[in-house]
């Protein structure tokens, strides 16, 4: 066989192999047949630095142990060369391993090295029986499959690369599998790494101008086998237009070394059918003894979804960054008007007119605080495990009117004209009522900050077949077609702040979306374009059962008469506590205070509280802590016991009921709740 033919030979088994050993009983093969030699070897440099056997042919374990290890080069040699013994009998080299050798009946060998760029790999060794003559084809031969061997070896190296990407990738979803299980599903995960490697060997022959491709390569540029053309013009026509200057010139470069020369780019090709791919390539310019380049080796492999996963992380980096502003300006924003209302009011306050408009900016700016710190929470509940639901039967008129209620000072502030339509006939659905007002605040409040001033609103509830529907209609600015599926997105918001001065976070639309979707509804949004306004319309399931709907507006309930109850308020922020007990002690119930968990204790043995209100997190004693003591004793096991905490997460909820509350709520807390607790625990202690 040629040696052409041998390398031809190594081309298509090395691309076909499942495993680097694969690869070296390959090369083995090539050198054997190529060079009628009968016996051959390859050793690589270990972590000890040491050559050791990898794969042979024709050797006795007996030998191989007694060269193990031995090289001609050291491992930092950046320029190593072939060593040839034509006659280990009259060679000094071999003086050590003269008696083996011949024990082995070696008279001839030649040490190939591997070599990629500057680096020491290993080696190829030929043995022959008799004293040898070694020719310059069978040397350049040896040589050119020493670098295919060493472009396997790259190759490998991806591999291993791209493996520990899919094992990190997977390690959470796999820790309780056993190592066994492990090692099998990082095997499976190898194989599928180097198939979908998408890697192919090419091979340029400058002196006839033919460009060599493998049927891996062609089926990676989405050409039929055997279809390349084999020059480079075929090559040039393939390539993205942007890219074509940049590949002759990194080839160009490459070519203009005298001696051998490592060759890696990137760049894009455009497929017969138009799809673009970016394609990564490595090579090496190989040149005669005259320093004349006579052919560049090298693989080409696939790497779109690299490319794809980092510009994801680009664009995940930026829509952060973007996020993190918004956020900052949004917080911002109702901070002005509260610091500058405290100071308006300190300087004012025996002005009941001012006072009183300073605290309807403030409760407004309140209130959209309140929304963005709760919207912002759901956003981590959404992510982690979906939001819970507390569904009960409820009339849809009676959702929207607690959701005016909420935005009534939005629109009257922005001067628009609000229509509202509401349905005859009650329309009964089996939701969560706060998670729908959630829904439809939210679509009122982009429809009321991204309508200029003095513009007009729609809302219409009306019941189409065995659904309920919710449409917001405003005379805004409208959406542009291509962005009426993305808005829907978490943080696919669009920038308005020029136009509005509101710029939003891009989460309020993706969790009216998430509710709709858990309670097995939907939404939808349509524009007839820019400055034409917008529509956005919730479908949800009606009740299938007739069943009397819970009220949840205290309107709804007669204050009248209502009893007064004792109420303990613990919390460690004398702030909080203070501002909850004036408006507790309002509303007619008699309160006390307590800053810790062991005052706490004292207080509610000698006060006995019908209601407790209490921080989890604080000195001395916790919320979690003084609820079981108060629970273990006998006049704290009627107590109404309630956690109020910053922490507002399906596992805090689990968790204080379990300690022996009752309930938890989350700070802020809205008032109008806060009331209708305190006046159904009174209305329960006057009944016992």
């Amino acid at each position: 066989m040629s040696s052409r033919a041998a390398l031809r030979r190594l081309m298509g088994q090395a691309a076909s192999a499942g495993s680097m050993e694969a690869v070296y009983q390959a090369a083995l093969h090539c050198v054997q047949y190529g060079l009628d030699v009968e016996r051959a070897s390859l050793l690589l440099i270990d972590s000890t630095r040491q050559m050791r056997f990898v794969a042979w042919s024709g050797l006795s374990d007996g030998y191989r142990a007694a060269v193990d290890g031995h090289s001609p080069w050291s491992p930092d040699q950046t320029d190593a060369v072939p060593v040839l013994i034509s006659d280990v009998e009259r060679d000094p080299q071999l003086l050590p391993f003269r008696a083996v050798l011949e024990q082995e009946g070696i008279r001839a060998c030649a040490f190939i090295p591997l070599q990629f760029g500057t680096t020491l790999l290993g080696k190829f060794m030929l043995y022959y029986r008799e004293p040898h003559a070694f020719s310059h084809e069978e040397i350049a031969t040896a040589e050119q499959i020493a670098d295919y061997v060493v472009f396997a070896l790259e190759y490998h190296r991806i591999a291993v690369a791209l493996e520990a990407q899919l094992i990190s990738e997977r390690e959470l979803r796999h820790r309780a599998e056993t190592e066994a299980a492990q090692r099998q599903e990082s095997e499976s995960r190898l194989h599928v790494a180097l198939t979908a490697g998408q890697m192919g060997a090419w091979e340029w022959d400058f002196a006839s101008g033919q460009v060599h491709w493998s049927e891996e390569l062609e089926r990676i540029h989405g050409l039929a086998a055997g279809t390349f053309e084999g020059t480079t013009h075929a090559i040039l026509s393939l390539l993205h237009p942007l890219d074509v200057t940049r590949f002759a010139q990194a080839t160009a470069a490459a070519l203009s070394s005298s001696i051998p020369r490592d060759y890696a780019m990137e760049y894009r090709i455009v497929r017969r059918d138009g799809a673009c791919r970016w394609l990564t390539s490595r090579g090496r310019v190989l040149v005669d003894a005259d320093g004349k380049p006579i052919r560049m080796v090298g693989v080409s492999s696939d790497i779109t979804e690299l490319k794809r996963i980092e510009e994801a992380a680009r664009d995940a980096d930026r829509r952060k960054d973007d996020f993190l502003a918004t956020l900052a300006h949004e917080l911002r924003n109702p901070l002005t008007p509260l610091r500058t209302g405290l100071s308006v009011i300190g300087r004012a306050h025996r002005d009941p007119e001012v006072v009183i408009e300073q605290c309807t900016i403030m409760a407004r700016q309140v209130q959209q605080l309140t929304r963005l710190v709760d919207d912002l929470l759901d956003v981590a509940d959404v992510t982690r495990r979906g939001l819970p639901l507390a569904k009960t039967r409820i009339d849809l008129s009676t959702v929207v009117r607690t959701a005016l209620d909420q935005i009534g000072m939005l629109v009257e502030d922005a001067q628009h004209d609000l229509t509202v339509t509401l349905p005859d006939q009650p329309i009964m659905l089996d939701a969560d009522p706060v998670r729908l007002v959630q829904i439809l605040t939210n679509l009122l409040s982009n429809a009321i900050k991204y309508t200029p001033r003095g513009g007009r609103i729609a809302l219409l509830a009306t019941r189409e077949g065995n659904e309920a529907r919710l449409s917001v209609r405003d005379s805004g600015l409208g959406l542009p077609p291509d962005k009426l599926g993305s808005i829907f997105e978490m943080f696919g918001q669009l920038d308005r702040s020029l136009e509005t001065g509101h710029k939003g976070l891009g989460i309020g639309l993706a969790l009216a979306r998430a509710l709709a979707s858990a309670h097995g509804g939907r939404i939808t949004a349509n524009s007839d374009g820019l400055g034409q306004g917008s529509e956005f319309n919730v479908w949800l399931p009606v009740a299938t059962s007739v069943e009397t709907a819970l009220p949840v507006s205290s309107d709804q309930r007669d204050s009248a008469g209502t009893p007064a109850c004792r109420v303990l308020l613990v919390d460690d922020n004398r702030d909080v506590a203070t501002s909850i007990c004036r408006f507790v002690r309002l509303l007619g119930h008699d309160v006390r205070m307590a800053f810790d968990g062991m005052e706490a204790m004292q207080m509610a043995g000698e006060f006995r509280p019908d209601v407790v209100l209490m921080d989890i997190g604080m000195p001395k004693l916790n919320g979690y802590d003084v609820a079981r003591k108060l629970r273990s004793e006998t006049w704290g096991r009627q107590m109404t016991l309630v956690a109020i905490s910053g922490w507002g997460r399906e596992a805090d909820h689990r968790r204080s009921i379990q300690s022996g509350f009752d309930r938890h709520m989350t700070k802020p807390i809205e008032p109008l709740v806060l009331e209708a607790l305190l006046d159904s625990s009174a209305r329960a202690v006057a009944a016992r």
